[in-house]
């Protein structure tokens, strides 16, 4: 019963996650069904702003052992967290920025 309760919530926290990842360019990968999903970010600059989030306390799972090199794995994680993601990826993109995406 409680996981039925939760449901429509984790349903709308993906919504909204998938949403901001492509506001901020990043081409998510259709087809998941679960509380996770994967997304394929910008290539310009990838390892140093990955390494910013990580240095920011967010860790995301690089997809190149399953056969999807830049593409992450992301888990459905509520708001805060959410937006934690997006001013972190504002903030590496700020310091490694590029011509390809100017976010």
């Amino acid at each position: 019963r409680w996981l039925a309760d939760c449901l429509p919530r984790l349903c709308s926290w993906k919504t909204r996650q998938q949403a901001l990842c492509t506001a901020l360019g990043w081409a998510v990968l259709p087809g998941s069904t679960a509380n996770f999903f994967c997304a394929r970010p910008p290539q310009a600059h990838l390892p140093e702003r990955l390494a910013a989030l990580r240095k920011a306390g967010i860790k995301l799972r690089e997809c190149s052992s399953f056969g999807l090199p830049g593409v992450l794995r992301l888990g459905v994680l509520p708001p805060p967290a959410q937006d934690a993601l997006q001013a972190a990826w504002l903030a590496a993109c700020r310091t490694h920025p590029s011509t390809e995406n100017m976010q």
